[in-house]
């Protein structure tokens, strides 16, 4: 019996297909070939010979597994079948029937076959021409018409397709399918690592364990700097996270703060991790009258408030490195007031004007080595190793070392998960939450592996790129708190969308990106005749999500880990776009569970909620009865009817919670009041809030109240209610209300600013020109007697007086005045300043088009800039006498060595402080300047003088004085040029 050979093969199976002419279709098993690509191939080449050869990458041939697909052109046939260990095809039949079409050329011009006898030698004798005995074995060629197929009488039943037939064909695909795989670019090149290891007999698996051995010993190593240390007295150092503070929020310290003490006397020492610069609040947070918002929480300056996030504010106090980390100690310092704002380290600190019980400073402590963070160090390491993974192995399999040192690194290094608080080190913990979830992980990782990645990367001879598309995207992926840190988007949550700005934009250009994506992938499994499988498969995905939507009581939560699993098989292409996508969302599935854990896809509305707002009711306060003593100040607050469902309610005044009192303790079953006194002499603004306690949980805190240091009180609105016209509106109002540390009270500016009822007709009006007739103002005008009124200042300014006249402009600064003249001289000495609004004490720089003005009937008058001061030479100001003191000495200049100084009376330069020294006079203040090259102005305010360098605004404060130093150019009589000596400072 003979048998059909294929050429350095060993025979498995043959079977006779009908075409043509007859083609043998065997399924060999080349020796020595261990690589699960090889394949052999056998069939008819263009010119009719008969060939076996090795299929690789560059053949565009099926993929694994699916036996059915044959690559067929008109002059060549390749018939491919793949076989396993065991000479089988996986998941396929073993056999199949090919049809294919060769020309009456080709077939005449194909060469005898050789055929092997019983004795195994081999002859040329035509197939046709065998003995008889063969004729069960060898199929014998058959005429044509006996494969045609006989077409039915109706040409219109059977040629005529529905249209959904015809739909159907159409997202079928092409036929054949064109399956797709990447023929590399520089093929030797690229594949000449692979060659240098087999050369050099290096791809074995012990050559894998070595370089695993190697990383994983500079791994250990850079974790020993996580090690616990202590600081020279013996004490432990505390490692922190990026959100820890020493005051829980709301009122979990309690009343009077209590859980939280002690408030001063101590003292640790601490270590922070790099990158907490970046963390930001995710939910609205009150500081007195302000509402912040995805920004660092830091409060103050040098001396920081107790609820400020530690590593933020060692970072803007300069102790800690932004990328790096770093550590320091902390010293607790007990209450304080007047907690100032300045921009230091890429952290803007927020200002507050009032007192707090906690406060903390952070210094250097060169008694331990905090060392920095492992990160930066240790990520060229891991992607080295994993890169040569990539280049130096062809198998797909080597995607689960690289998915585990990944795992690995971000586990550690990183983006590691929250460690127990004020813990001496973070390995238990990580080691504890890394073992937890790489085991389910790389559960994933197989099932991913055997029915997307192998797809991918199987047959891949690409290697260089592999390794940068691939891994490079699976490493933008694992590094998302790097790479995607700069999209406005901090939860996929409508929550979220709706409150962060940006957000909502940001994921639109995110959906427009999917959307071209996505119709690339549509096209290539169109091209694989694989469309209709994933089509089902995605409609599949969007009726579970459909259904978890539908579902009572739970809200769809979508994590980026979520979100990788749904895309990752709209990646299981050969093709260059496909290795990015695929790696770029394994890498956000990577960092999602070695970050977050398996979070759930659906989670309840309180599991979401974390500190954000309940939205509940909150309790209405009426206006308090305010006494005013000799000694104390006794406010009461009367509250309204409580709510039947609500078991007490919370007293906050200044973000601390001073009273709690529940409804069932009460006699008469009620509370109905809340007392507060303090010193009468105590001229600091306090903040009121209340909330009901409902089942032990504190619920929604009302806006804060303004209780002012001359014991007034007004109703407050949060500062970011306003829709300011500018970007940083918000940015600005609260650096340059700040006087002395003092930041006004903004419920005012929101009285004026707010939308009122226009009860006139008005038109518009552009920049307003002085009246024909000019009246004089008096040092303090009435309206509306001296409403139109010409108001000169000091520094010869000249505004108008508007009276109960509201101009809603962008507001640029506030300030205090406590006459309309004030006012004016604050707006002279502001650049930007072209009008403003006075209201109480209070004053509301203008800084853009005055727009249409509303008449109102309150105590609202305007004031609006007709006059610029004129620029006042240095040379013509008079010289200071005595020590300095204003108001005698206003715009004076005082000569100090080689440095001169110009003395502002009743204004400050707010930022740009560098220390604080204490002096007696506003001399003292130039005295302690002079010392210092990096000292540009200096702030005079009981007994301390505010050092400043160059960064510093002027603003209006009847409270201080300031003085600036003139360039020693601009001293009179030293110019060369006395014509071009201006006051260039104001």
């Amino acid at each position: 019996m003979r048998h059909r050979v294929a050429p350095h093969g060993q025979l498995i199976e043959s079977r006779i297909i009908d075409i043509n002419r007859i083609i043998a279709v065997r399924k060999v098993q080349v020796p020595n070939v261990r690589d699960e690509s090889a394949v052999t191939c056998f069939g008819v080449v263009g010119g009719g010979s008969i060939g076996v050869g090795l299929y690789t990458r560059e053949v565009k041939a099926s993929v694994l597994y699916d036996c059915t697909e044959f690559p067929i052109d008109m002059r060549e046939t390749w018939v491919l079948e793949w076989s396993d260990q065991d000479g089988r095809c996986v998941g396929a039949p073993s056999l199949v029937r090919v049809n294919a079409v060769l020309s009456t050329s080709e077939v005449e011009m194909r060469e005898p076959t050789q055929y092997e006898d019983s004795n195994g030698h081999l002859d040329d004798t035509d197939e046709t021409t065998a003995g008889a005995a063969y004729a069960d074995e060898e199929a014998h060629l058959l005429r044509r018409q006996e494969l045609e197929y006989e077409e039915p009488a109706s040409s219109t039943k059977h040629y005529m397709q529905t249209r959904q037939q015809r739909l159907w064909g159409y997202l079928r695909g092409p036929e054949p399918p064109r399956t797709q795989a990447i023929k590399p670019y520089f093929a030797s090149i690229q594949m000449r690592p692979v060659r240098w290891l087999e050369a050099y007999g290096l791809n074995k698996p012990v050559s894998l364990v070595l370089v695993l051995l190697l990383w994983l010993m500079i791994f250990i190593w850079c974790l020993t700097a996580q090690l616990p240390l202590q600081d020279a007295d013996g004490n432990d150092v505390f490692n922190l996270d990026c959100v820890d503070t020493l005051w829980g929020r709301k009122n979990q310290c309690g009343v009077d703060g209590i859980n939280c003490r002690p408030f001063n006397n101590t003292s640790f020492a601490f270590r922070c991790p790099a990158k907490c610069g970046d963390v930001q609040l995710l939910n609205p947070h009150v500081v007195g009258p302000l509402e912040v918002n995805y920004r660092p929480l830091v409060i103050g300056t040098g001396l920081y408030r107790g609820d400020s996030f530690i590593c933020a504010s060692a970072i803007h106090a300069g102790i800690v490195d932004r990328q790096k980390g770093g550590g320091g100690r902390i010293n607790l310092v007990g209450a304080h007031d007047h907690y100032t704002s300045t921009r230091r380290h890429g952290i803007e600190s927020i200002p507050f004007d009032s007192y707090f019980p906690l406060s903390f400073s952070v210094t250097l402590d060169d008694s331990f080595d905090p060392g920095s963070d492992p990160r930066l160090l240790l990520l060229p390491v891991s992607i080295l190793s994993t890169v040569f993974l990539a280049i130096y192995s062809t198998s797909p399999k080597i995607f689960f070392p690289i998915f585990t040192l990944i795992f690995a690194h971000v586990s550690f290094i990183s983006d590691p998960p929250t460690a127990s608080p004020l813990n001496i080190t973070v390995l238990p913990d990580h080691l504890s939450m890394f073992a937890k979830r790489l085991l389910p992980a790389l559960f994933v990782a197989v099932v991913l592996y055997s029915t997307i990645i192998k797809r991918t990367l199987f047959g891949l001879t690409a290697q260089i790129e592999k390794a940068v598309l691939w891994l490079g995207g699976f490493w933008i992926g694992a590094l998302s708190n790097y790479t995607f840190d700069w999209i406005p988007i901090s939860r996929l949550t409508a929550h979220d969308l709706e409150q962060q700005p940006g957000a909502k934009l940001a994921l639109a250009v995110i959906i427009l990106i999917l959307a071209v994506i996505i119709v690339g992938q549509v096209y290539f499994f169109w091209l694989e005749g694989r469309l209709i499988c994933y089509l089902g498969l995605y409609g599949l995905f969007l009726l579970g999500i459909i259904f978890c939507v539908t579902l009572p009581g739970v809200n769809l939560r979508i994590h980026h880990y979520i979100l990788a699993l749904l895309l990752l098989p709209g990646t299981s292409l050969q093709t260059r776009p496909s290795l990015l996508y695929q790696g770029i969302l394994l890498g956000l599935f990577v960092n999602g569970i070695a970050r977050w854990d398996f979070d759930s896809i659906l989670q309840t509305s309180a599991a979401l909620h974390a500190d954000a707002r309940f939205d509940s009711v909150v309790p209405k306060i009426m206006t308090p009865s305010i006494e005013l003593g000799e000694d104390l100040l006794v406010a009461t607050f009367t509250y309204n009817s409580p709510l039947a469902d609500v078991d007490g309610i919370s007293a906050m005044v200044n973000d601390v919670e001073r009273g709690r009192a529940f409804y069932a303790d009460e006699l008469d079953g009620a509370l109905n009041s809340f007392v507060w006194t303090r010193p009468a002499n105590d001229h600091l603004n306090e903040y009121f809030r209340w909330a009901y306690i409902l089942n032990g949980r504190t619920l929604d805190y009302s806006k804060p109240g303004t209780l002012f240091g001359n014991g007034t009180w007004i109703s407050t609105l949060l500062l970011s209610q306003i829709k300011f016209n500018t970007p940083n509106s918000v940015s600005q109002i609260a650096n340059n209300v700040l006087q002395y540390g003092l930041l006004v009270n903004t419920t005012l500016a929101l009285a004026a600013l707010a939308p009122r009822k226009d009860n006139s007709t008005s038109t518009p009006t552009s920049t307003p020109t002085p009246p024909q007739h000019k009246t004089i103002c008096p040092v303090v005008p009435r309206c509306p007697r001296w409403d139109g009124c010409i108001s000169t200042t000091p520094s010869k300014a000249e505004f108008e007086l508007k009276c109960s006249t509201d101009y809603e402009s962008p507001v640029i600064g506030v300030t205090r005045a406590a006459i309309f003249g004030e006012c004016a001289e604050a707006c002279s000495h502001h650049r930007n300043c072209v009008g403003f609004n006075h209201v109480g004490e209070y004053c509301y720089l203008f800084g853009g088009p005055l727009g249409t003005p509303k008449v109102n009937n309150s105590s609202l008058n305007s004031g609006i800039k007709i006059k610029e001061k004129p620029a006042r030479p240095v040379a013509n100001l008079p010289a200071c006498t005595g020590d300095m003191s204003c108001p005698m000495n206003d715009q004076c200049h005082y000569t100090l060595g080689k440095d001169v100084y110009k003395l502002h009376c009743n204004f400050d330069y707010y930022g740009g402080d560098l220390y604080a020294k204490e002096a007696e006079t506003v001399l003292g203040c130039a005295m302690e300047c002079t010392k210092d090259s990096k000292c540009e102005a200096a702030t005079f305010a009981d007994g301390r003088c505010y050092m400043k360098n160059k960064h510093h605004n002027l603003v209006y404060d009847p409270d201080v004085d300031s003085l600036v130093r003139v360039p020693a150019k601009l001293v009179p009589g030293k110019a060369r040029n006395a014509s071009a000596i201006f006051a260039v400072y104001h």
